[in-house]
């Protein structure tokens, strides 16, 4: 059989009704992977009876619904990033856009360090815009490994700083090395120059042509882009951050605004480097939270219960939407 054959074979093999078969098999295999992980890796009943009690103090309950209403934002912020980064004129709306984050939280769920988010969207996409979805999603993902260094790498270190009593100079010198770095490379990067000198450099891979070849010659994307996609990756931190530590609050856990948010930070950057799919992460955050902050004054139970409530709120809910997307996708694709 020749090359040619053989790829029309291929092609002929994944027809659009067997495409949409697959499609329906991939939605409810996620739909099962879903309950399989809440109910293997949850601790449902311990957190089931820390939820109860924390519940019966009505003070509280602010906290949750706050955490709670949250969770659209940092996926509209996702949304928002990622639509920034579309390497070409194709520009889905916001409700096409935000279907096809959903879906990738969906898929990534099965993935370690939730690299099926790009598969994921690319689903919800038009074919031809495949390698558009996937690239401007990988760009996207390094803008967040920016804001996970700058924010996570001083918060680690003026923790360690503080608990080995190190001088003022050393911790505030270490804490500040990395994101003073990034801003210089940053600004590297924004130069003419070294962007004409990068493109001569890479023309001659043909992975590179087939890439140009499959996301056109449309609009480029310009320095000015990936800064507002790195603020958008900048306040989803945030947000997703004070979403922890309001669950944190919730479970009755004794941390001040600053102790919460320098320990969740300095979890967040030790997490992205473990490639763990995010149900399994579940308790490798809670053991890190663990560690960050002692176990001998917080109570493990509820470091691990507001670790699973976030898991849920932010991760569970949207991917069963992602899923029934998925399942129901209409068209030939």
């Amino acid at each position: 059989m020749t090359t040619k054959e053989l790829v029309k074979a291929v092609v002929g093999f994944f027809s659009p009704s067997r495409r949409r078969q697959l499609r329906r098999m991939l939605g409810v295999g996620l739909l099962l992977l879903l309950f399989w992980q809440i109910t293997q890796e949850g601790r449902l009943e311990d957190w089931g009876e820390n939820i109860k009690s924390a519940r019966e103090d009505g003070n509280r309950l602010g906290y949750l619904f706050l955490a709670l209403g949250l969770m659209p934002l940092n996926w509209l912020l996702e949304t928002a990033k990622w639509r920034q980064l579309l390497l070409t004129d194709w520009r889905p709306g916001w409700i096409s856009s935000l279907k096809a984050v959903l879906a990738g939280i969906s898929v990534s769920l099965a993935t370690p360090n939730r690299i099926g988010e790009y598969g994921g969207r690319a689903i919800l996409a038009p074919a031809s815009q495949t390698a558009n979805v996937v690239f401007s999603s990988l760009i996207g993902s390094l803008c967040q490994w920016v804001v996970f260094l700058a924010c996570g790498w001083p918060a680690l270190w003026l923790i360690l700083g503080a608990y080995y009593k190190w001088p003022l100079w050393l911790k505030w010198g270490v804490s500040w090395s990395v994101p003073l770095i990034l801003v210089v490379l940053i600004g590297l990067l924004t130069q003419p120059w070294l962007a004409s000198w990068w493109k001569s450099k890479i023309v001659k891979y043909r992975w590179w042509r087939w890439l140009r070849k499959k996301i056109g010659e449309g609009r480029p994307l310009g320095y000015q882009e990936i800064i507002l996609a790195m603020v958008f990756a900048l306040l989803r931190f945030w947000v997703y951050s004070f979403q922890y530590l309001l669950l944190l609050w919730f479970f009755k856990l004794p941390l001040s605004f600053e102790q919460g948010m320098q320990g969740v930070f300095s979890i967040y950057l030790i997490q992205a480097g473990i490639p763990l799919p995010p149900g399994f992460s579940v308790i490798t955050r809670s053991e890190l939270a663990l560690l960050v902050w002692g176990s001998e004054t917080l109570a493990p139970l509820s470091i691990v219960s507001a670790t699973f409530t976030l898991y849920i709120i932010n991760l569970v809910i949207p991917a069963l939407f992602g899923a029934l997307l998925i399942l129901n996708k209409k068209g030939k694709g």
